[in-house]
């Protein structure tokens, strides 16, 4: 496999530094007593054999303790090797190859959060990219969607949604770039389009995010992508982490809460709207929010 991740690397545009360190790390587990179970995972996923993410990540990491290598860096080099059967299974459901390099740059943006997070090169969400894999979860433009089952009835202007009709789930991956309310939008179009077919009546969109928190909001200001995409939504539930239980801090301020709010940076408007309202309540949380698309 190690040509198939200079070529992936190269592909993708990763830095040197982490493309070494993984084929270097690769080639330990190639070394070892693991080889052939890593080889079978991948054969196995290949050629269809079914089989739930989580146990491939299971013997991923079996696989990378027998060679010495860190769990997170194990998930991220088998990722990277799946990758070449994902992208078969893309053409196979007729599925452009923008789509699928698009989707995959996903694996990038986590190991940026990783190597910042936990300062290491790898990944600490392998979990997260099982619709990858499945090809259930598509980048669209600036944004990511997926079918999900509308968990509630929501009606508005006259459109409806019913509980267990199908609905577009929106996630907003961490690119570096601004996510404006034009690149949403474009997204959006792009969705409704891609979905149309699957969806019965009226399409909607979705999103659970710490992002749609009602206190996070009002401390939003006027003008920010962030409040712009949030306004989008009516907000049908909502909660808290709990007093004090600030475990998003690290989707925002790059490393996990210290019990400080005063050593949080402040120097974007986001992360200064999220220190100012765990300042004034000492909560965060999260809100699942819906729209009906319009074009």
């Amino acid at each position: 496999m190690t040509g198939y991740l200079k070529e992936f690397f190269g592909r993708f545009g990763y830095e040197k530094e982490d493309a070494d360190y993984f084929i270097e790390q690769l080639s330990l587990i190639e070394a070892s007593e693991a080889k052939e179970k890593w080889n079978s995972i991948i054969s196995d996923y290949e050629n269809g054999v079914k089989k739930p993410f989580s146990t491939i990540l299971e013997q991923t990491r079996e696989c990378g303790r027998l060679a010495g290598v860190q769990d997170y860096t194990a998930d991220f080099i088998m990722c990277v090797c799946l990758s070449r059967g994902a992208e078969r299974l893309f053409q196979k459901n007729g599925l452009s190859t923008e789509i699928y390099e698009n989707s995959f740059l996903d694996l990038k943006y986590k190991l940026e959060e990783c190597k910042l997070v936990k300062g290491i090169k790898g990944t600490f969400v392998a979990g997260w990219f099982n619709r990858w894999f499945d090809v259930t979860r598509f980048a669209l433009g600036r944004l990511q969607f997926e079918l999900i089952d509308a968990e509630y009835d929501y009606e508005k202007d006259g459109r409806s949604v019913k509980k267990g009709d199908k609905v577009i789930n929106i996630h907003i991956p961490r690119t570096g770039t601004p996510f404006t309310p034009e690149k949403c939008q474009k997204s959006f179009d792009r969705a409704s389009e891609f979905f149309r077919e699957e969806i019965n009546g009226d399409i909607a969109f979705v999103c659970h995010s710490w992002l749609l928190y009602p206190p996070l909001k009002d401390e939003l200001i006027d003008g920010m992508n962030t409040k712009a995409f949030a306004e989008r939504f009516d907000i049908v539930s909502s909660g808290d982490n709990g007093e004090g239980n600030h475990h998003d801090v690290w989707r925002l301020f790059d490393h996990d809460y210290n019990g400080d709010p005063d050593s949080l940076d402040t120097s974007t408007s986001l992360r200064a709207a999220f220190v100012s309202m765990i300042k004034k309540t000492n909560k965060s949380g999260w809100g699942s929010g819906i729209f009906f698309y319009n074009k």
